[in-house]
């Protein structure tokens, strides 16, 4: 981040949610005074980490990326431009990794939710003007590991804010190596879709289990055949993590009703 050319004047926030790996440390070693870093470990979860971060900046603009993730060379520039071309909502390309730097992917679009068309940027490459952050808000810290994004870009379309897609802004986004460890985050990302959908479109659950049911088989008789095995592994899982909290959603609304 430091080592990006911009017209732009920025600062770096970094949230530390609790990590035990020396990042607040390393932060605080940098002599350069556009970095800082503050304590987001009152809870876990990216959300608290995201709000507690934007609310300690003082920008009119906000960049959100992980940790464990690369900007490319332009970022900041990228996403200034389409700032000061009026964008209130932005989100850029991701090129999906693994740790050795092998690209599994390059893609250049926004994102689907379950019941919405691209109404969400990745968490790890995403920008938004405070005005939005404040109408919004913030981050829904009751969403962990799944959709926490997807959620916040979900009410900021209701709002009327309009997201915008930012090409050239750039992310290198680390993938799990271990495909088991794939599935669980994938599964949980499907649980969290499950859960946003249950609070913007409750009437859709019911069709969402039929919907998450049938592409279980269909992702499951695809992997079983042995082809594409991380992708399908990924769809299988996504698809079984909806299906699952789907079912318990109405599970739950059908306990409170008897």
């Amino acid at each position: 981040l430091l080592a990006q050319e911009t017209s732009a004047e920025f600062e770096i926030v970094v949230a530390d949610n609790g990590s035990t790996d020396g990042t607040a440390d390393l932060v605080r070693s940098y002599a350069d005074p556009r970095v800082r870093v503050v304590d987001a470990g009152r809870a876990p979860g990216a959300n608290v980490a995201r709000n507690v971060g934007i609310i300690a900046s003082k920008g009119e603009y906000v960049l959100l990326t992980d940790a464990d993730d690369v900007v490319h060379a332009g970022w900041i520039e990228a996403y200034h431009r389409a700032f000061m071309g009026g964008a209130q909502a932005v989100g850029g390309g991701l090129d999906r990794i693994l740790a050795d730097g092998t690209v599994l992917a390059r893609e250049r679009r926004l994102y689907p939710a379950l019941g919405r068309k691209d109404v969400f940027a990745n968490g790890t490459n995403c920008g938004f003007t405070r005005e939005l952050f404040y109408r919004v808000h913030g981050f829904d810290e009751w969403f962990k590991g799944g959709a926490d994004e997807v959620d916040f870009f979900w009410r900021a379309a209701e709002a009327g804010f309009m997201l915008e897609l930012v090409p050239d802004a750039v992310v290198s986004k680390v993938q799990r190596t271990d495909l088991k460890a794939a599935f669980v985050q994938y599964r949980n990302f499907g649980r969290g879709e499950a859960r946003v959908l249950d609070k913007f479109r409750p009437w859709w659950l019911g069709p969402a289990v039929v919907g998450a049911a049938f592409q279980s088989l269909v992702w499951g008789a695809a992997w079983l055949s042995g082809v594409g095995r991380r992708k399908t592994t990924c769809a299988l899982a996504w698809n079984v993590g909806a299906l699952q909290e789907a079912v318990q959603l109405l599970r739950v609304r059908a306990a409170g009703r008897a």
